[in-house]
């Protein structure tokens, strides 16, 4: 179910905090893309407790490539296609940008991407989160400076192609903090999928690391 309005940082924060109040002794996030952005952005603010973060191609810096980005999941959200099996074939096609993925899990993949629309079937993307997208176009912001001061274990994962990678700038970042974790090579897609078991590995490897 979708809110319909009022998603900001602040409803961010509040769900965030609810999940956080069932957590263990140790609290790991996981923030893909825009969802990375969300994290730091909220553990700066709430100064919550977390032991180690995974940020997954995210964009760290704002600037054209980001505004581009933007642009096109906007674009793709208005998508509509007049049966299921179009919107899965749109999928299908846009499959590479993932990264090899077993057939299965692409499958429930794709399953959970199509939703019911006025005409006909569209994306699952939530019009409420996609239309604040345009207001945020050519802000510039640097999320550097609060990756280099959270006291937390960092991974920075990037695919082989991504487009928001700033290597001079994180590696500038290590000076400071030379605890930060950078794989920046994955054989995935942009941004990798999190769906397979090289990637899931990685991710294992990173917390279970002294």
């Amino acid at each position: 179910a979708y809110l319909g309005s009022g998603y900001d940082m602040n409803v961010y924060s509040k769900c965030l905090r609810a999940l956080g109040e069932f957590a263990g002794t140790e609290n790991h996030f996981i923030g893909t893309s825009w969802g990375g952005t969300i994290l730091l952005l909220f553990l700066q603010m709430t100064r919550s407790k977390a032991a180690r973060i995974i940020l997954n191609d995210v964009p760290m810096i704002g600037g054209p490539n980001i505004d581009a980005m933007r642009d096109e999941v906007l674009k793709e959200s208005t998508l509509a296609f007049e049966t299921r099996a179009m919107a899965k074939d749109y999928l299908s096609a846009t499959r590479a940008v993932m990264g090899p993925i077993e057939d299965t899990v692409f499958n429930r993949y794709v399953e959970n991407r199509i939703a019911t629309g006025p005409r006909g079937f569209r994306l699952a993307y939530d019009p409420a989160t996609t239309g604040n997208f345009g207001a945020l176009a050519g802000r510039e912001y640097d999320l550097f400076p609060i990756a280099a001061k959270i006291d937390a274990r960092i991974l920075l994962m990037y695919g082989r192609g991504s487009q928001v990678i700033e290597r001079q700038i994180i590696e500038r970042t290590r000076l400071a903090r030379p605890d930060l974790w950078l794989v920046d090579n994955i054989d995935a897609g942009e941004p990798p999928s999190l769906m397979t078991l090289d990637q899931a590995l990685l991710i294992l490897g990173f917390l279970s690391a002294a």
